[in-house]
């Protein structure tokens, strides 16, 4: 069995305690998984190697996760498309959202919501959205190219 370089020179005696000397000398779990994982333990290379795989894998979840969560907005705000157009870009005589304020859209949102801007159909819409929701989609909209 190979050990990793330096570990067979710690001493076992009153320098190491017991549990230690279990996990990477007494053929422990943490030695296991070491040898498993490294068929050649000596070389640094293959640690650095892991490392980046590991760095990678754990950059991909993050990225998997925005990424969800602006699709996710996408989806509400395809919701929007039938009166305001493919994202935002509405046809004449209908009112466009893309490149509007923010604020001012997150604002007439949340007051169809509340019931204090009266509509055909907004204020049913907006009913079905959270204040947080709402503030996703006018970011959406406000990010979008007239």
């Amino acid at each position: 069995m190979h050990f990793p370089t330096g570990w067979s020179s710690i001493p076992e005696g009153r320098y190491a305690p017991q549990a230690y000397r279990y996990l990477f000398f007494e053929e422990g779990p943490l030695l296991q998984f070491w040898v498993r994982f490294h068929p050649n333990p000596q070389s640094e290379t293959t640690m650095q190697r892991t490392t980046r795989w590991l760095a990678a894998a754990t950059l991909l979840a993050l990225s998997a996760g925005a990424q969800a969560q602006v699709n996710q907005v996408r989806v509400w705000a395809a919701a929007c498309a039938n009166c305001h157009g493919t994202e935002g870009r509405a046809q004449p005589g209908m009112i466009g959202l893309a490149g509007r304020n923010k604020d001012e859209l997150l604002q007439q949102l949340l007051a169809f919501k509340n019931g204090q801007r009266p509509a055909t159909i907004m204020h049913q819409l907006s009913k079905g959205y959270s204040d947080e929701q709402l503030a996703q989609l006018a970011a959406y909209f406000a990010a979008q190219k007239k």
